[in-house]
């Protein structure tokens, strides 16, 4: 039996095969044959008496939801996948009148994975090493680091953090940080 590879939901291939189907290529071990067609085995050494295996290629075709993509989706270094970033699976859902609920569920769980993976990796993960001792994040403030004279924040850019009032996107990085002047 052919065991498929785990699925990864950070594959742009997988998660093209699984909205629009497609082929994928999986090596697995089969047991080698003598010309009588009985299992070949070790004749010597520490795996003595195991069959022997050899690996194989094979392709498997996916159905997947069988969602219909565009031609400007077509990926030209990889033919047979498609582009599934944020504009496409917007679209999708968008787009396909007679959606069925699992592809709606599907597509709207990859985007609100990716929203908290870019949330984690950019605010949570990225502010670790940011902190001081005392456990403040002290951001730089540059008075000349723009052609315009205005005043910028680096190390952290604490005037790039997303609001928790917008609606699209509910962030609460906002609510991690206060000022120790207010209470």
């Amino acid at each position: 039996m052919t065991k498929l590879p785990e699925f990864n939901l950070a594959s742009g291939d997988m998660v093209s095969i699984l909205l629009f189907g497609g082929s994928i290529k999986i090596k697995e071990q089969v047991p080698e044959l003598d010309s009588e067609g009985n299992f070949r085995t070790v004749k010597s050494g520490e795996n003595k008496g195991k069959i022997k295996v050899k690996n194989q290629e094979r392709i498997v075709n996916i159905k997947g939801l069988g969602l219909k993509p565009e031609k400007e989706w077509h990926r030209e270094k990889k033919p047979g996948f498609y582009s599934v970033d944020e504009g496409v699976l917007q679209t999708l859902l968008k787009s396909q009148i007679m959606l069925k609920p699992d592809a709606k569920q599907i597509i709207e769980r990859l985007l609100e994975k990716r929203s908290l993976d870019k949330e984690l990796g950019t605010y949570y993960e990225g502010f670790e090493e940011l902190l001081y001792p005392d456990s403040c994040i002290r951001s730089h403030y540059n008075h000349t680091g723009t052609i315009t004279s205005r005043l910028s924040s680096s190390k952290p850019n604490l005037q790039n953090i997303p609001r928790s009032e917008e609606e699209k996107d509910p962030s609460m990085i906002k609510e991690h940080f206060s000022s120790r002047y207010s209470e």
